[in-house]
């Protein structure tokens, strides 16, 4: 009985180990079936794949790696008979690959890319890949080599093309921000200094409205080969934007050297392009900044150079300025006034004062000189030559002309309405506004607005702008003139040599300021000035009157009109029309 029971038991056992060692087998084959599924299909993939052992030997190795590493035929369980090096982009030494992989994915790390693999004396851009999921109990070294020899080439090419310019094939701006920055700190740790120079042809834009598009592209060009000619071992080259460049001049030793190599660099550019077209004169200005002392990194010193630039302009064409603090300060407060400026139009803190013109022989108000005061909520109440260069630089003067005379227009209505007396009203033009295309239509149409005669308004304006409309803008004089607006021009302090200008038919006043009255000499040439003006049939305003001497001077010399302090104040509208009932 007892052998029975055994029996039972050891087949049961049997019986046991049967299937279990039957469902074994099966799971055992499923997974070689995987296995070689996963391997044939990986066998065919384009990019390499490879599974190392911790100690470097290839356990497998698709098609695409035993091309790539030379693998010889039976490679597996073996170590590369050429040895696997990697080289960071980062780095220029290199490292066999286990070396590298283990430190890389000791920091987490499963992705190298733009890494150059080394196998004997082939070289292999790519983007390495390496396994790190969990299921890898083995703590095999899965790696995965994607060719990046394609994606490098296309990230060299768009880098070619942010890093030189197409035109003048120099380096651009991108360029030269990283240049800069890296120079920065270099010069920081070794306690040197460097120069940053901003050149541009002064006259870039009138070239080209005279010669065309093409042929500046060309002047272009040729500047751009006489920069690089003018090159040495401490200086670099680049394009920005437009006609400007910029010179990078590392470790100078004195601020006079320097000085004086930019300018002769300018002073050659003049000479050079002079010989080579003797048509048009190719003017450079520059502006100059120093590392440390205007800045410490490429932003700061390139916006300062533009501003020093900025400012070599302004004092003439060819001019070198080396930059100051302190222009940082008024370029800031400058903005600052500009948008004061337009938040005073939309706060109507502007009012519009009249300054009450006199005829000298009759003694009568004639008519009165618009002047435009803020009250400003910081200053108080300033005149407008404390911010008109402020408004003329920064393009607000366009809206404060608009203003005023869109103001001085609509106050002309009112007092037609309650039938003041007419009188004229003089009102000062800015250059801008003369050169704006719509000036004389928005005119025309506020006229018609509120249905005043143009005739009883005079545009005052300066020499500078007189000579220029002449010149160049004889037309828009001619446009308002045929309006019936009057137009003054100033003295031009010059006297008789100005008599072809005043026989323009376009001027019908012609202003004097007393600074004429000073002296003898002075007052001669005034007498003249205002004989030569009534020859030709224009009348004459004197300016700023103080005194009454001075009022006596110009009465005796037949000066037409006057007003000054002498005469009145600036007055408002409520006030001047008490004079005009």
């Amino acid at each position: 009985m007892d052998f029975i029971i055994l029996g039972g038991i050891i087949a049961i056992l049997i019986i046991i180990i049967v299937v279990i060692n039957t469902k074994h087998t099966k799971k055992i084959k499923k997974c070689e079936g995987e296995t070689t599924l996963y391997r044939n299909a990986e066998e065919y993939q384009n990019d390499a794949m490879v599974i190392f052992s911790n100690n470097g030997e290839v356990i497998f190795a698709n098609k695409s790696a035993r091309k790539m590493f030379d693998l010889e035929v039976h490679y597996q369980n073996k170590k590369p008979e050429k040895p696997i090096l990697v080289k960071m982009i980062d780095s220029d030494s290199s490292k066999p690959i286990i070396e590298c992989v283990i430190n890389q994915r000791s920091k987490g790390m499963n992705f190298l890319e733009n890494t150059v693999i080394s196998v004997g004396e082939k070289n292999h851009r790519v983007n390495l890949y390496i396994d790190n999921s969990k299921w890898n109990i083995n703590n095999d070294i899965i790696c995965v080599f994607q060719d990046a020899n394609r994606e490098f080439k296309e990230k060299e090419k768009i880098k070619k093309l942010t890093e030189t310019d197409i035109l003048t094939e120099l380096p651009t701006q991108f360029k030269a921000l990283l240049d800069i920055n890296n120079i920065a700190v270099e010069s920081q740790k070794k306690s040197e200094r460097f120069a940053v120079a901003i050149l541009d042809i002064a006259n870039y834009d009138k070239i080209r409205t005279a010669k065309g598009h093409a042929y500046t592209n060309s002047i272009l060009k040729k500047f751009a080969q006489f920069l690089e000619e003018q090159k040495h071992s401490d200086m670099e080259i680049y394009r920005l934007d437009h006609s400007n460049f910029l010179i990078l001049v590392s470790n100078f030793k004195r601020e006079k050297q320097l000085l004086e190599s930019i300018e002769d660099i300018t002073n050659e550019v003049t000479s050079r392009f002079d010989m080579e077209n003797r048509n048009v004169a190719i003017i450079s200005s520059v502006g100059l900044v120093m590392f440390p002392d205007h800045g410490k990194n490429a932003n700061k010193l390139i916006d300062r150079a533009y501003i020093a630039l900025e400012d070599a302009n302004k004092k003439g064409y060819g001019s070198i300025v080396l930059y100051e603090n302190s222009n940082k300060e008024a370029k800031r407060d400058e903005i600052q006034i500009s948008q004061e400026i337009r938040t005073g139009l939309k706060e109507k803190e502007f009012s519009i004062y009249y300054e009450p013109i006199y005829n000298l022989e009759t003694n009568i108000i004639s008519g009165a000189q618009v002047m435009l005061k803020w009250q400003h909520p910081r200053l108080g109440l300033i005149d407008i030559d404390k911010f008109i260069e402020v408004a003329e630089n920064t393009g607000q003067i366009i809206n404060l002309n608009k203003f005023v005379i869109s103001e001085v227009v609509h106050q002309r209505k009112l007092w037609n309405d309650f039938n003041f007396r007419n009188i004229e009203l003089i009102i000062t033009l800015s250059p801008t506004q003369l050169h704006s295309d719509k000036f004389v239509p928005n005119l025309k149409s506020l006229f018609n607005k509120y249905n005043v005669d143009s005739d009883d308004f005079t545009f005052d304006v300066s020499n500078s702008v007189a000579t220029q409309g002449m010149l160049g803008c004889h037309k828009e004089f001619l446009e308002l003139r045929k309006l019936d607006i009057g137009l003054a021009i100033d003295n031009l302090s010059v006297g008789v040599s100005t008599s072809d200008q005043l026989h323009s038919q376009v001027i019908k006043t012609l202003k004097v300021d007393n600074t004429l009255l000073e002296n003898a000499s002075s007052q001669a040439v005034l007498k003249s000035i205002i004989s030569l003006a009534h020859s030709l049939n224009i009348e004459v305003r004197a300016e700023n009157i103080k005194t009454n001497n001075e009022a006596e001077i110009i009465s005796e010399f037949e000066c037409d009109k006057g007003h000054g302090k002498h005469f009145s104040k600036p007055l408002l509208a409520f006030e001047i029309q008490e004079f005009l009932r």
